[in-house]
């Protein structure tokens, strides 16, 4: 998010980069923080490292508390674009843009696929403008390493795979037939609701991904309608939508 004042720029890519970095030599072949970047299982190699994971965790909270401290920072991001509760709700918003203006929406907690204990603590915050969508973001990565220890408890390494063991029967080739099935995953945006429907081979029929920004996109003009326009890239930026509305 740009600010006008880049506190941001040399600290928060360089430990994006040690993230991503941390992914590949935890379980090489996989996306950010071990992320399963294909269906298949992958073997983690090993742990990851408690005293880094700490170092990581407090750059950014010291990142956050410089960018707050700014008088201007500040003063730009309080009251601005507006989001109402209300609003919120009658658009059907999802993810942080939702929890940021006082909606507790999080497909974790309603429709969980594994158990994720005490550490998830969901930020939520009423004000609806963007220090509070700056904010829930911002405490929500102190979520994530919280349950990246938890998680991080009851593996074991080196070789483990990350993929759960699949249901019986799962798979293609494997005689289910035709059929339909609908998955839900809180990405980072919000809820990623995915179809799939199975052609009678147990082959891929059709695949339909649905991301939180086609239900978040409606909600930035109500945000915008009495912001001024030197604050629009800073909106934009608040909600930070995905323009090619494929939040994968």
């Amino acid at each position: 998010m740009r600010t006008a004042h880049d506190v941001d720029v040399t600290e928060l890519p360089r430990r994006a980069e040690e993230l991503l970095t941390d992914g590949h030599r935890l379980a090489p072949g996989t996306g950010c923080c071990a992320a399963a970047s294909s269906p298949a299982a992958r073997p983690l190699r090993t742990l990851p490292d408690p005293t880094r994971l700490k170092s990581i965790r407090e750059d950014i909270g010291e990142i956050t508390d410089l960018a707050l401290g700014h008088s201007t920072v500040s003063d730009r991001f309080t009251g601005t674009a507006v989001l109402r509760t209300a609003a919120a709700r009658e658009i059907g918003c999802l993810g942080y843009v939702a929890r940021a203006s006082g909606i507790p929406d999080d497909t974790r907690v309603t429709h969980p696929f594994t158990p994720y204990g005490t550490r998830l603590d969901v930020p939520v915050h009423d004000g609806g403008d963007v220090l509070a969508r700056f904010l829930v973001r911002a405490e929500e990565i102190a979520v994530s390493f919280a349950l990246i220890e938890e998680f991080a408890e009851g593996l074991a390494a080196p070789m483990a795979m990350l993929a759960a063991e699949p249901p019986p029967g799962a798979g293609a080739g494997t005689g289910v037939g035709a059929g339909t099935g609908v998955g839900l995953v809180e990405g980072w945006r919000g809820t990623i609701a995915t179809r799939v429907a199975l052609a009678p081979d147990s082959t891929l029929a059709r695949v339909k991904p649905v991301d939180p920004s086609f239900f978040n996109w409606p909600a930035l003009p109500v945000a915008l309608a009495d912001t001024i326009v030197p604050d629009f890239p800073l909106t934009d930026k608040s909600f930070n939508l995905s323009y090619a509305g494929n939040d994968l």
